[in-house]
């Protein structure tokens, strides 16, 4: 869910955990007996090797290499000063664990749930969360241990990641999972709670799905979260529920390739438009599902900025007397700065139009969006 090189430790846990909470979920679905099952949530709540002895030996395969991996985890990261991250994502999959297993008594007993019940539940079998802590293991030192107290307080932005985790996947394998025996999905509690029929209950639930982006945008731009926590790290709540989001798509339905050509689409967009305003942040921020080239922003940015720098010296507003020197024009100035403020405005409207045709969303009234970035961009210019 990262590309950078610094980021390849991070990008090797993160997969690795992956592959193990693949193989505990087919366990917990598929393959154990209750007993087993009881066993297998027994030993990894006590996260030790001498457990081994109590699992059948198809579980002992499992449960061998999961020690394994987080030992080897916490070595390294011992060998930098931080190790206590490592705690934080073991942390994680103990609580997944137990909640697979509270689904299996679910199962086994015929127990009616409520919405309610199931989705308190349900955010944490998605297995989003635990993700989303452990990608921050292996990444640098501007992960503090206050990002993972906060990153395991279920803050709103990965609390919205898991509710879309849990819906969408609910919504297009709730038939398959019935047939194979399982407790009653988010589709199923809802049609029987509301009386309702599957495709009401399905639109319902796509809706609380398209909610969930509102939320991930909202904290990723303008609640107090996003000027304390590390844009990197809400960039991975981003992308992890966009993966989710694309790994759940492939699974129901067949996608044109044309919606997956987002990336070069926005960057021949974007060439012309001046990088740095806040308008081409926000698209940057908000991509929940397409990516473009950083290589196109960065340039961007740096030719508004370089731009906005020029406009606050005078740079614009300049000419020269009778004997070549420049001399500043103050109504010249004047005239550049509100010709700046209109190519905001412009600029503003043309990028959030971009953003629009290839998925962004947009909160609230798109007049007041665009009055608050505008007004943001002044700001820069004054500080300049």
């Amino acid at each position: 869910m990262y590309f950078e090189p610094k980021y390849s430790f991070a990008r090797e846990i993160l997969a690795k955990v992956i592959v193990m909470i693949s193989i505990m979920d087919d366990t917990y679905d598929s393959y154990g007996t209750f007993e087993e099952l009881q066993l297998l949530t027994d030993a990894i709540q006590r996260w030790d090797v001498d457990c081994m002895d109590q699992l059948p030996d198809y579980m002992k395969l499992f449960y061998k290499p999961l020690l394994d991996l987080y030992k080897k985890v916490e070595e390294k990261m011992t060998e930098q000063g931080q190790s206590y991250r490592v705690q934080y994502s073991i942390n994680q999959f103990k609580e997944l664990s137990e909640t697979y297993f509270t689904e299996v008594k679910w199962y086994r007993d015929n127990y009616v749930l409520t919405m309610e019940e199931y989705m308190r539940v349900g955010v944490i079998t998605a297995g989003i969360n635990g993700l989303n802590v452990t990608s921050l293991v292996g990444m640098n030192d501007a992960i503090t241990p206050e990002i993972f107290n906060w990153a395991s307080s279920n803050p709103k932005i990965m609390v919205a990641s898991a509710i879309h985790a849990r819906l969408y996947d609910d919504i297009v394998s709730h038939k398959f999972e019935q047939e194979r025996g399982h407790c009653a999905s988010a589709v199923e509690c809802y049609m029987r709670e509301h009386g309702v029929s599957e495709e009401e209950a399905c639109n319902v639930l796509k809706k609380q799905v398209d909610d969930t982006w509102k939320v991930i945008n909202h904290e990723m731009i303008f609640s107090e979260t996003s000027k304390v926590v590390p844009m990197a790290v809400l960039t991975q709540v981003l992308n992890l529920t966009r993966g989710f989001w694309c790994e759940d798509v492939d699974d129901s339905e067949h996608i044109e390739s044309d919606d997956f050509n987002g990336n070069q689409k926005l960057n021949e967009d974007l060439e012309g438009h001046e990088e740095g305003s806040t308008a081409v942040d926000l698209l940057k921020k908000v991509k929940c599902i397409y990516d473009y080239d950083d290589e196109v922003t960065t340039k961007l940015r740096r030719n508004l900025e370089s731009n906005v720098l020029k406009r606050k010296k005078g740079n614009y507003g300049k000419n020269k007397n009778k004997a070549g020197k420049e001399k500043l024009s103050t109504n010249n100035l004047d005239s550049d700065f509100s010709k700046h403020k209109e190519f905001l405005y412009k600029e503003t409207r043309a990028v959030l139009e971009v953003g629009k045709k290839v998925g962004m969303r947009i909160i609230g009234n798109e007049e007041d969006v665009i009055e608050e970035l505008v007004q943001e961009d002044l700001k820069k210019l004054d500080r300049r």
